[in-house]
């Protein structure tokens, strides 16, 4: 017999062992109470991310969460569970503290809910050990992934209120320009004027060195305006050019990796070209979303556009901000705004125009229209 085999073996034996160990009903009460109370957190989790935020990912992975719990803790036998329980002389319901009753916010709601999640999880964890092994390993796992979702839930909320009024986005390049950059002063400065949102930097011809001088003169013309600026791609640019956020394709650093080196208040959106992107976006933490290529770009070429209906499933499935992008201007934002999505990022269709000021105007008249 291989050594892998006798492990087997031994865990199965020690996993029989612990289920035939008779269990009292001072730890089947304890067990029952915190199951109950980790699926009322996710319950109570869920219910704000079906009906505030309308967001059906997230609902349905905290749907799933609740199902793993229920089925990580099927070993226990579920009638004992309710003969053991005695809500009546729990002492624990005379206990109260103030800010059991003080939900300021949704903030408060999710982190004091998800905790009570997390901590039953616990809970469950260690009474099961000596019990019921496979339960302790499962829940175990539910516990980790409900600190994932608490992430992704809470920082859908708040970024849906960041970008709340976030609908046009600008990417624009140096203006042909190497040094001093006074054409890009200009036209960052008529963008501002005219309520551009977001303005991203992206040009591949510039050195670093000029992309950084490039982000602090825009940053210097938008600084004491709402309009925030992105670099695009390079992390470290951002750093360098202190720019309000850093924008990152499917091949560059992961939100993580990006998290770790800015700033809390450097916000940071993600290229996604499918649904499994974009979801796994929202679980990784990103702050928006680029969704596209939507149709036929000036700018850059693509071998595949996503077209509309990846926009249309983007925002029937996810609620964290989601700018459409990729060959859109005035004569097809309908288009995207049909599919339901009234945030959306150009390029040429401003940079290009006569006016820049006046094509922005013009298309986020389009968007803001009810």
């Amino acid at each position: 017999m291989s050594d892998a085999e006798k492990n087997e073996k031994n865990n199965a034996r020690q996993s029989s062992n612990m289920s035939d160990r008779p269990i009292d009903g001072k730890t089947l009460r304890i067990l029952d109470a915190s199951i109950n109370r980790a699926s009322e957190g996710l319950r109570v989790v869920e219910a704000f991310s079906r009906m505030a935020l309308g967001d059906a990912f997230l609902s349905s992975q905290l749907k799933r969460l609740r199902h793993d719990l229920t089925e990580g803790c099927a070993a226990i036998d579920s009638v004992s569970r309710l003969q053991s329980r005695d809500s009546v002389r729990d002492v624990g319901r005379n206990v109260q503290t103030d800010s059991e009753y003080d939900r300021a916010d949704f903030e408060s709601l999710i982190r004091s809910n998800m905790s009570r999640v997390q901590q039953a999880a616990r809970t469950i964890e260690e009474y099961s050990k000596s019990h019921f092994a496979s339960v302790a390993k499962a829940v175990e796992q539910v516990r980790y992934q409900a600190y994932t979702i608490e992430k992704a839930v809470f920082s859908t909320a708040f970024n849906r209120a960041r970008f709340e009024e976030a609908h046009l986005y600008v990417l624009v390049d140096a203006c042909g320009e190497r040094c001093g950059f006074a054409k890009l002063k200009t036209l960052v400065s008529g963008l501002v004027e005219a309520g551009v949102d977001l303005i991203q930097l992206r040009d591949k011809s510039l050195t670093d060195s000029e992309l950084v001088a490039a982000g602090k003169l825009i940053g210097s013309v938008t600084k004491e305006s709402k309009t925030r600026w992105v670099m695009n791609d390079r992390v470290d640019l951002c750093i360098a050019a202190n720019a309000d956020g850093v924008h990152l394709g499917q091949d560059d650093l992961s939100v993580h990796e990006a998290r770790m080196l800015l700033r809390p208040s450097q916000f940071i959106g993600v290229s996604t070209h499918s649904i499994e992107q974009a979801r796994q976006a929202v679980i990784d933490g990103a702050d928006y979303l680029g969704v596209g290529p939507v149709f036929e770009s000036q700018t850059k070429s693509f071998d595949l556009h996503v077209g509309v209906e990846l926009v249309a499933d983007v925002v029937d499935e996810v609620s964290l901000p989601a700018f459409a992008i990729g060959g859109i201007d005035a004569s097809n934002v309908a288009d995207v705004i049909a599919v339901g999505c009234r945030r959306v990022a150009v390029s040429s269709a401003v940079c290009s125009a006569e006016s820049p000021s006046a094509a922005s105007r013009k298309i986020k008249q389009q968007l803001i229209v009810v």
